[in-house]
């Protein structure tokens, strides 16, 4: 819930400083972040999550697994460094533009970046040791560090200063977890060892299952959002983003409510076909009329949502709304079946599916803006979902049937 707010309050200082420009280029710059993130948190730092928390797992394997993240997470960055500074004039084109300030962004930025990665690494490493609520702790509170950074540093008249201080309000959880790193020396104590073959290999295949969220994810969203502020500028782009951000964070509560208790419970009953088939029903009897009454809310509610969430501004955005709505809704019930999908170890199944799901989302995009403008990208958001749903039942029916 902190993290909701957080973000929220950020949207709504952007809001009332840049209005819908202004919130065009903050999902994008967000979005940057997290095209440079994604792999090492979601992947590579997970890998040392998950083999750290095997009480089982001898000292040698453990360090050699240790050293393997610290490797991978150096080619990240020195891949990410590569690509998005020799493409600056691609990647970092709206945010140079801007260019009142006489910052050196794009220094900045990667430095940024570069303490993000740090700050992600450790936070790993501190949960590896099993130190769940100290992990919690400093994620909530640099939630909070990141808003007060933006608070202090935002300004009408400088707004890639106002973008530098979400990356850098970010990178001050670092300050957190590097000092509980070094008091209690969870990286001093490990010993340097030589990678090994199979612990490189160990690391790639949880580098593997999060490049699918990287490509059909995060840079389809990068891409396509991309393309609308080219093709109808800032302004109508943040429009349309205004809604989106609203989306995700009341996705982002359900995802933290119901996915926790669900998925921990699926992977526990998935060789009980009858159990299994009785609990699904039962999460899916709650969450489709919690689901369509909280959208029905968020729908009827849309222009009191903006005018508190945003400002007057962005009054037009109700336009986005219906299609959103519909969207979501069959999105919450395909992350459900997505997830069966998954703890079936159908790897190259889910993979096939999010790839035929990212085609037909950006062949909808490029059918439905034609026809209707800006609002087509949303038409295609609700008609991909529908589709995704209906296939993701198919593939499911002899578990809910």
């Amino acid at each position: 819930m902190i993290r909701i707010i957080t973000q929220l309050g950020i949207i709504k200082l952007f809001a009332v400083y840049f209005g819908p420009s202004g919130i065009a280029l903050l999902a994008h710059f967000q979005n940057l972040i997290e095209l440079i993130t994604q792999i090492p948190n979601e992947g590579i730092n997970r890998a040392l999550v998950k083999f750290w928390s095997n009480p089982t797992l001898d000292a040698g394997p453990r360090r050699r697994v240790f050293y393997a993240v610290i490797s991978y997470n150096l080619i990240i960055l020195v891949f990410s460094f590569v690509l998005f500074y020799g493409l600056k004039n691609i990647f970092l084109k709206e945010f140079l533009i801007l260019g009142n300030s006489g910052l050196p962004f794009e220094g900045l930025f990667f430095t940024a970046a570069i303490l993000i990665l740090i700050h992600l690494f450790l936070m790993s490493v501190i949960l590896s040791h099993g130190n769940a609520k100290t992990y919690t702790l400093f994620s909530l509170l640099g939630m909070i560090l990141s808003f007060i950074a933006v608070a202090i540093f935002i300004n009408e008249d400088d707004q890639q200063l106002a973008l530098l201080s979400v990356a850098f309000g970010q990178a001050l959880g670092l300050i957190l977890s590097m000092s509980y790193s070094a008091y209690h020396g969870l990286i001093r104590k490990i010993r340097p060892v030589e990678t090994s073959k199979g612990s490189m290999e160990a690391v790639w295949d949880f580098i593997a299952m999060s490049i699918g969220a990287f490509v059909f994810g995060k840079m389809v969203e990068y891409g396509v959002r991309e393309w609308a502020m080219n093709t109808y500028g800032l302004e109508q782009t943040g429009q349309w983003q205004s809604v989106v951000k609203i989306s995700e964070n009341y996705l982002l509560l359900f995802t933290g409510t119901v996915g926790v208790a669900f998925f921990p419970k699926v992977n526990q009953l998935i060789f009980f076909p009858k159990e299994l088939r009785t609990y699904i029903r039962g999460v899916f009897a709650l969450v489709i009329p919690v689901t369509l009454v909280g959208s029905l809310f968020i729908f009827f509610g849309k222009d009191i949502l903006l005018m508190v969430l945003f400002s007057h501004q962005f009054l037009e955005a109700t336009d986005f709304f219906l299609f959103q709505q519909i969207g979501d809704f069959f999105f919450i019930l395909s992350y459900l079946l997505a997830f069966l999908v998954t703890a079936q170890s159908r790897a190259k199944v889910y993979l096939s599916i999010q790839f035929g799901a990212t085609l037909l989302y950006l062949a909808l995009v490029a059918f439905f803006s034609s026809r209707d403008g800006i609002v087509g990208i949303v038409e295609a958001h609700a008609l991909r979902s529908i589709i995704y749903f209906g296939v993701l039942l198919l593939l499911n029916r002899r578990i809910l049937l």
